[in-house]
């Protein structure tokens, strides 16, 4: 099986455990930006529907976190056990896509890097389709390239985006042709219309960020069992 193919399996498997409905998922981070080495994480992104329930979303969580663990274990990576992949719902999404990631305007500024919308936002702006709705997704990653963008021309002209500090700031490539792509069709967008971005009020942990900690603990402890199982595979840093 491929990359891809083994991370569908694996959000497969922890949606059929935890009867959660998936809008639709992403593989993103180094290994979408094609700079990861052998063994870089796998950062996954997962948008539930809205119709799940928060029990339905802590249970998929969990089972994700477990899957992811093992996806890492069983092609040689290390996983990252303080962020095992990203789950959210469509009010993150809607949040991520209307301003959260941003804590001022004129000029727009970030948040603070430990804030997930900023991060969020990064995902959706560079990243490869895994499952569900693959319209849903462009439509995400069109709003995020948009925000990304109108940020860039608040310090720089639309010929000259290519300086802004893009991974300085935001972990993103500019070499990378999913990005590159990406950010290309926010420019031609904008050749038409200029994008305007108002900050939004959000300062609510979305719920399942409230259990961080727990998630994290779960990733260490799935870690160290399938490392501890006699037929698993241990692998070095």
């Amino acid at each position: 099986m491929t990359l891809l193919e083994e991370c569908r399996a694996a959000i497969a498997r922890a949606s059929n455990t935890s009867r959660a409905s998936i809008w639709f998922s992403a593989l993103t981070g180094s290994v979408a930006q094609r700079s990861a080495t052998a063994e870089s994480d796998i950062d996954i992104l997962v948008v539930l529907k809205d119709d799940s329930s928060t029990e339905q979303a802590w249970a998929f969580r969990e089972a994700f976190t477990a899957e992811y663990v093992r996806l890492h274990l069983s092609t040689g990576r290390v996983p990252d056990l303080e962020w095992p992949g990203e789950v959210i719902g469509p009010r993150e999404l809607e949040a991520t896509l209307h301003g959260a990631a941003f804590a001022s305007a004129d000029p727009l500024e970030p948040v603070s890097a430990d804030v997930p919308f900023r991060y969020w936002l990064s995902m959706f702006a560079c990243c490869i389709p895994l499952t569900g709705s693959v319209d849903r997704l462009h439509a995400a990653t069109d709003g995020a390239a948009d925000q990304l963008l109108a940020w860039a021309l608040d310090r720089y002209g639309i010929e000259e985006i290519g300086e802004a500090p893009w991974f300085e700031v935001w972990r993103l490539r500019q070499a990378s042709p999913v990005f590159l792509a990406s950010l290309s069709a926010a420019v031609d967008r904008a050749r038409a219309q200029r994008h305007h971005v108002v900050p939004s009020q959000v300062t609510l942990v979305p719920p399942l960020e409230e259990r961080r900690l727990e998630i994290a603990y779960a990733a260490a402890a799935e870690a160290s069992r399938q490392k501890a199982t006699p037929h698993g595979k241990r692998h070095s840093s």
